[in-house]
């Protein structure tokens, strides 16, 4: 028997598919920044970024396109800044939330004045989200 009174698998695999599918797309940006290095500011490295959360790789990225000048791998990054905000808004408050039993066991993000229950439903929905725009990415990547 769990000491933890957990939600049902099913649940909990959409949880951790939704965390994966964040970290992919994070992954996959920053693997691609090595091979264009000598056409980025400093600022925009996998060894400068690789430490930092989602959302603020995505500001980084956001603050120093003004520094890129070759139109593809500028148009690919802005791309990657806007898909990883959006990424990180919507794993934030999953990650964030708390156990609860509010429709069965479930996690529930609850702050003053906002309540929220993560559902199978909402969990899906932001999943095929972040599958899109991952795909949005791949297809922007400069070789």
């Amino acid at each position: 028997m769990d000491l933890i009174p957990y939600p049902v698998n099913d649940y909990l695999l959409l949880i951790g598919r939704l965390a994966y599918a964040v970290t992919y797309m994070e992954g996959s940006v920053l693997f691609d920044l090595p091979r264009h290095r000598k056409r980025l500011p400093s600022a925009l490295t996998a060894e400068t970024l690789a430490g930092e959360t989602t959302g603020t790789i995505a500001r980084i990225i956001a603050d120093n396109l003004s520094e890129v000048s070759d139109p593809a791998l500028s148009t690919w990054l802005t791309a990657a800044a806007q898909h990883l905000d959006a990424a990180a808004k919507v794993r934030n408050p999953i990650l964030q939330a708390r156990p609860a039993t509010v429709d069965g066991q479930r996690l529930h993000r609850w702050r003053p004045g906002q309540a929220l229950s993560i559902d199978t439903q909402a969990l899906r929905r932001d999943i095929a989200d972040l599958e899109n725009r991952c795909t949005a990415l791949m297809d922007l990547r400069v070789p």
